[in-house]
């Protein structure tokens, strides 16, 4: 298959070993300029560089010190349960810990590892799609520098690295149909490649299960790329039922554990922001879509304006090209549908950027193609040009991760320092966000939300507000909590529960992370 320009059938720089290290080697350094850039903001506003800009990542940092400490996969030490949509990440984590590497060091440097090496893959899926060296390379700078990933890579999150296994899986899938297709006709299997594929169906399988332990979207992604291979390739049924053993070896003891401490399969934070199909879905599903591609114009506008172009042209070039436009679709419409969680720039979503980074070079690449193999660099100028926008558009999302981390630091790792020093050794605390002020205050933590409490989530669920807060409430004074910490915003009738006395609160003026302006501390009715 080819789009755009290639260098001759000689070799040249696209298979010559030097230009194999010179790519890894610029994208490398682009990323590392880029996460360089947006430590430096953070270093200006917050005069640190341990703070994070989500409390879930403290989530992981609690989990990740229970588990390298001997406590189990727990929130609350030695009470285990499936609080974690990333297992994965909680144990490179822990892993780290292990060794004396402070959590907030290790997360970050997890992150910036994974986006180099999603960068480096985009390149490389670029190159085997049949585009030309130098825009394969912008393919790859354009998510090394895409403003989204550069926030999330530093954030504590498991999203880079979801991102990388994602491309990893994909390039893997490219590389069993190496071979070229007749024109109009499916690929099958033969005795010669029989074991070639085999050995990239277990690849994929690897890849996918370790996707699925970092996301629970990593199954969509198994279904679509096996789908795909099967639609294609017609492999084996034994090269077939290997991968899915394999695959399912991999996901299926967390999804045991799940089950035998929550009841469910999937972690109970899947069940407590997950939403049903109801009268209001439609609505939030086109509101979530256009959020989204409000914050890719503001990442980089032409590549949004032309990344619907090279979708549609990898559509029309059939074979596995197709499965790139497949999986981001499918998994914006499961998100849009069943879960359309905006919060923190859509990050969610944030892991389709890399694709989307390959439709948008694609399109230009359709656009502006060229016969003339010596204008190689020329005619990639477009697509270097899109990195040139997305490089203009950094210190807007440089300030937005510096002012996160200042909102999180102010307000959670605040109240938590509160609770270290002001409540009772050993009195649970009841919260809504559980992360920093859990992982700071160290003190026992009641969920009210349900994502390390799974019993609220059905209170929460219940009907009218006005019942489940007060069953809320109820349930909280059972289990012994000794302080409510939430937003009033969003809890206005458990903030008015009888007994409750405000004993201390964080303001931030017009937030854009945190979940509310104000966070109150209220001590407990005995």
């Amino acid at each position: 298959m080819s789009i755009g320009w290639h260098w001759g059938a000689s070799g040249g720089m696209q298979t010559s070993r030097g230009f194999a290290i010179m790519p890894a080697v610029i994208l490398a350094a682009l990323t590392l300029a880029g996460v360089a850039g947006f430590l430096r903001a953070q270093q200006a506003v917050t005069g640190n560089l341990w703070g994070v800009p989500v409390d879930d990542a403290y989530i992981h940092f609690q989990f990740a010190r229970n588990l390298a400490t001997g406590h189990g996969f727990a929130f609350n030490p030695d009470q285990a349960v499936p609080g974690s949509t990333s297992p994965l990440w909680v144990i490179l984590l822990a892993a780290a810990y292990k060794v004396g590497i402070p959590l907030w060091l290790a997360a970050k440097v997890f992150g910036t590892l994974f986006l180099g090496i999603a960068a480096l893959l985009v390149w490389r899926i670029a190159l085997r799609l049949g585009l030309a060296v130098p825009v394969a390379l912008a393919a790859g700078a354009l998510t090394a520098l895409d403003g989204r990933l550069l926030w999330a890579a530093p954030s504590g999150m498991e999203v880079t690295l979801f991102a990388a296994l994602c491309l990893a899986a994909f390039l893997v899938r490219l590389d069993v149909t190496a071979r070229s297709t007749p024109a109009g006709g499916s690929e099958r299997e033969g005795p010669t490649d029989a074991a070639a594929t085999r050995r990239g169906l277990l690849l994929v399988a690897l890849l996918s299960g370790l996707a699925t332990l970092t996301r629970p979207e990593g199954l969509l992604l198994f279904v679509v790329i096996m789908a795909d291979v099967v639609w294609r390739c017609r492999p084996r049924t034994g090269s077939l039922a290997g991968a899915v053993i394999l695959y399912l070896a991999l996901v299926a003891p967390y999804a045991a554990f799940s089950l035998a401490t929550s009841g469910h399969i999937l972690p109970t934070t899947f069940y407590a922001k997950s939403r049903g199909i109801g009268p209001d879905t439609l609505s939030l599903a086109v509101q979530y879509v256009a959020v989204l591609a409000y914050y890719g114009l503001l990442t980089n506008p032409p590549a949004l304006i032309v990344a619907p172009i090279g979708a549609f042209a990898l559509w029309r070039m059939r074979g596995e090209a197709r499965a790139l436009v497949a999986w981001p679709v499918l998994l914006l419409v499961f998100q849009a549908v069943l879960s359309p969680l905006l919060y923190h720039f859509g990050r969610y979503a944030m892991p389709l950027q890399p694709f989307f980074a390959l439709w948008a070079v694609t399109g230009l690449a359709r656009l502006t193609r060229t016969p003339t193999k010596g204008q190689t660099w020329r005619g990639a100028l477009p697509s270097l040009a899109l990195v040139v926008v997305g490089v203009l558009t950094l210190g807007t999302w440089a300030g937005a991760y510096a002012r996160s981390v200042y909102e999180i630091n102010t307000m959670q790792v605040g109240i938590g320092k509160w609770v270290r020093d002001h409540v009772p050794a050993g009195a649970p605390i009841a919260l809504n966000d559980i992360g920093a002020i859990t992982y700071i205050g160290g003190h026992p933590a009641i969920d009210v939300v349900g994502l390390v409490s799974p019993a609220f989530i059905s209170l929460q669920r219940e009907t009218p507000a006005s019942r489940a807060e007060r069953d809320v409430f109820a349930a909280l004074r059972r289990q012994g909590a000794r302080y409510l910490i939430i937003f009033p915003a969003w809890y206005p009738q458990l903030a008015a529960q009888p007994g409750l006395h405000k004993v201390y609160s964080v303001t931030i003026r017009h937030p854009i992370v945190v979940g509310a302006p104000t966070m109150v501390v209220y001590k407990m009715p005995l």
